[in-house]
């Protein structure tokens, strides 16, 4: 049966002690910067740097956490931040930012790579998408089924991360914005406010609608090993040591009971009650493994923790909150005048913490080493317990002397700075051999290595498949530079037939949208026949052809595809194959389908896909025509990437006005709620403490839910700034604004593009902001 790692979270130090202590084969942790968690302990480089060297010495990798998104003022410090990691051999970084993804594969080409759940990967375009860029390992949205998570493994052949413990996200992974817009404090910079442990009332009645259980999947163990899931993730790098050791150690136990007695595989009832002990919510559940959503899933009652006795706690600690142990070694040294130093080190390697098959019996490592030439002492010479001080002061080492066994001439001259410095290299290079051999997994009993190739020895191996390189546009006649463009995005049919009668440049029309009114038609025939895309749209919305025919007409994919969705595919890839102007993709999965499919048309980067430097840019100019800012990014920091864009700023766009989509969710509030109707048109109010309502849009062809700011973000007071900077782009995106407000909002913004807009006319967004009922600025932490 295939080994599964059993990966860790490690919030400090000591969680660090815990999880390899209690049998992790792997951690995953951060720096004090660009992390995920940034209100954790986390670790100084120098703590960072040796606790990947010890990791290794037990024969644990390290994996770091840079998964947050970069601002482009940041990005030179990546380099320098990163390196001494690298060169301490650390195993794999996980990563959410593309611009980062794309440096380190070029600054640190035998680092692996692997995709953060905050990517957002729900099926296999995104996951082949990634391995063709170079990435090793992909962590799927917790939301995916076993089902799906078997095909992304089968179809791949990428490793799987999955997380089978610990505290889930109510919105799909990487896609919430809800922290950012109401506390200004980002969950893509690991600053979340967690909005989504608070109550809320839907129709009046108050519950905590967001909070998920926390996810217990110790039962379901041989099901997730059966499903090919590479590495087995624990939640937790904010929680405390004795949560790891207690929830490491009980895994660690039955996936090795599994793995030697699967027939025998029981759990025992005392291990669970502990297990739901350790810093658990008031309930739990096996996550979206089994099944798509649903209200049992919710905590909605007060989500407080467990508490967990003091003697417990302090049981764990004990038994694993303590140093590793100092690894014994037996020391040979020979010391003679006009010859080198020689020194002979043997290991014999004990077994690790636990009973896995990383290593089957102890092994024998010998490690030799030659240093400076000695000669006669001219006055004192140096004495036998001289020798033995100098050289067996490893304290501050993984390692402790057993033995040393010392020949020496009598009359030899030996300086203490001498035989420091040979101390020094001979544990560098005794370090590096038995890292080499750990990683290498050798086959042999004893490994032999002198100092002559020990210098190979630390080399960290590419293990990355990049496979084909992706496909680029079939039509490669240089596109037309698009300037000052307004384009407008629409929901439904009213405001599609606004947009498409206004002076807005391009309309990108919701494929929903198409997609059921092609549903609702008697007969469907007429789309195989050989008609445009302009013509399906004049056609499906009941407009003249002539009306629009000089705008950019587009399509607009969904948040979220899955493999549910192949059935809805074909019909879009019908659509598809009738020219649309622009597809617009805000998911690595949707511009993993529109790059399979051979599209050779425009293709839009939604705000969904995060250029937030100027290195995603860089690194996808082949496989977006345009890329559109984050909605996170204040006017500051626009102008910051404009100004490392130069010329390729036309190829931005800015969302200057739009309800921000702050969650996108795969479990449905009206399904909670008792309200279940099945009508997209029913837009569902979720009210915060502060009685702001928050637009619920409920998608049924996907089975997502989309909670909306309750005020639409406006840049209105910025155009004149987007417009110096050289930006070409500005996108309206519509929800739920009805036919008057979308007609003012389209007119408004036509004319602050056109007029040439300044800070001097700031007058003439009055039109503007008597349009609605008020607006928001951005920008966060």
């Amino acid at each position: 049966m295939k080994k599964v790692e059993l990966l860790a979270p490690c919030g400090n130090y000591e969680s660090f002690l815990a999880a390899v202590h209690a049998g992790a084969d792997a951690v995953y942790l951060a720096g004090n910067k660009f992390g995920a968690r940034a209100y954790a302990d986390n670790f100084t480089e120098e703590t960072l740097v040796q606790v990947i060297k010890l990791a290794h010495l037990w024969d644990v990798k390290v994996y770091m956490t840079v998964n947050t998104l970069v601002k482009e003022n940041e990005f030179d410090e990546l380099y320098d931040y990163m390196f001494p990691y690298v060169e301490a051999g650390l195993d794999g970084v996980i990563i959410q930012d593309l611009g980062v993804f794309s440096l380190f594969q070029e600054k640190f080409p035998s680092l692996e790579l692997h995709a953060s759940t905050q990517m957002t990967i729900t099926g296999t375009y995104g996951a082949m998408f990634l391995k063709k860029k170079g990435c090793v390992r992909v962590v799927p949205s917790r939301e995916l089924s076993l089902s799906e998570i078997g095909e992304i493994k089968k179809k791949t052949g990428l490793e799987i991360e999955a997380f089978i413990h610990g505290a889930m996200c109510y919105c799909y992974s990487g896609k919430c914005l809800m922290s950012s817009f109401i506390g200004g404090r980002s969950g893509n910079r690991g600053r979340c406010a967690q909005p989504c442990r608070l109550p809320y009332q839907v129709g009046g009645n108050e519950q905590y609608y967001l909070s998920l259980k926390d996810m217990n999947t110790l039962e379901d163990i041989p099901r997730l090993m059966d499903a090919g899931i590479d590495s087995f993730k624990i939640e937790g790098r904010m929680k405390k040591p004795e949560y790891v050791a207690g929830v490491v150690s009980l895994y660690r136990k039955y996936i090795d009971l599994y793995l030697n007695s699967p027939d025998k595989f029981y759990i025992a009832e005392k291990d669970i009650k502990l297990l739901n002990r350790l810093y658990i919510r008031t309930e739990t559940g096996n996550g979206y493994y089994d099944k798509p959503r649903g209200k049992d899933m919710i905590t909605l009652s007060q989500p407080g923790y467990h508490g967990t006795s003091d003697a417990i706690l302090q049981k764990l600690h004990d038994q694993y909150v303590r140093e590793l142990p100092k690894i014994p070694v037996d020391f040979e040294f020979v010391l003679k005048k006009d010859k080198p130093i020689h020194g002979l080190a043997k290991i014999c390697m004990p077994k690790p913490f636990h009973p896995s098959d990383r290593t089957e019996s102890e092994r024998t490592i010998i490690c030799e080493r030659e240093g400076e030439i000695l000669g006669q002492a001219m006055n004192r010479a140096a004495t036998e317990d001289d020798v033995r001080k100098q050289l067996t002061k490893i304290g501050n080492t993984p390692f402790i002397a057993n033995s040393c066994s010392i020949q020496m001439d009598c009359d030899l001259f030996a300086p203490v700075k001498v035989l420091n410095d040979f101390r020094r290299e001979f544990i560098k290079q005794l370090t590096g051999t038995l890292t080499h051999w750990k990683t290498k997994d050798c086959k042999s009993d004893a490994v032999h290595v002198s100092s002559t190739d020990s210098d190979c020895l630390t080399e960290h191996e590419c293990l990355t498949d990049c496979g084909e390189a992706l496909p680029v546009h079939g039509d490669t006649t240089e596109r037309e530079v698009i300037t000052n463009r307004l384009i407008v995005s629409v929901m439904n049919e009213i405001q599609c037939r606004v947009a498409l009668n206004s002076d807005a440049d391009t309309v990108l029309i919701d494929a929903d949208l198409l997609y059921d009114k092609m549903k609702s038609i008697e007969n469907p025939g007429f789309c195989c026949e050989n008609i445009s895309f302009k013509q399906l749209v004049s056609y499906l919305i009941h407009m003249d052809e002539t009306v629009f025919q000089k705008k950019m007409i587009g399509l607009k994919l969904p948040e979220i595809i899955r493999l549910r969705d192949e059935k809805y595919l074909e019909s879009v890839t019908g659509m598809i194959q009738m020219h649309p102007d622009a597809i617009s993709c805000n998911s690595l999965d949707a511009l993993g389908y529109v790059k399979n499919i051979g599209y050779t048309g425009m293709i839009y980067g939604d705000a969904g896909l995060y250029t937030w430097n100027k290195a995603v840019v860089d690194y996808l100019k082949d496989d977006l025509d345009r890329f559109t800012v984050s909605l996170e990014q204040n006017s500051g920091e626009i102008r910051t990437l404009c100004k490392s864009l130069q010329e390729k700023t036309e190829r931005l766009d800015v969302v200057v006005y739009g309800k921000a989509p702050v969650m996108v969710t795969a479990n449905c509030l009206k399904l909670t709620s008792d309200q279940c109707d099945h009508n997209r048109q029913d837009v569902l109010m979720l009210e915060d403490r502060m009685h702001h309502d928050f637009p619920v849009y409920t998608n049924c062809n996907h089975c997502y839910n989309i909670i909306y700011n309750y005020l639409p973000t406006s840049l209105h007071d910025c155009i004149w700034m987007l417009l110096e900077d050289g930006i070409t782009g500005f996108r309206v995106d519509f929800f739920d604004e009805t036919e008057r407000q979308t007609k003012r909002v389209i007119q408004t913004f036509q004319d602050l593009i056109s007029s040439n807009f300044n800070k001097k006319n700031c007058e003439n967004t009055k039109l503007f902001i008597e349009t609605t009922s008020g607006h928001m600025k951005r920008g966060v932490q």
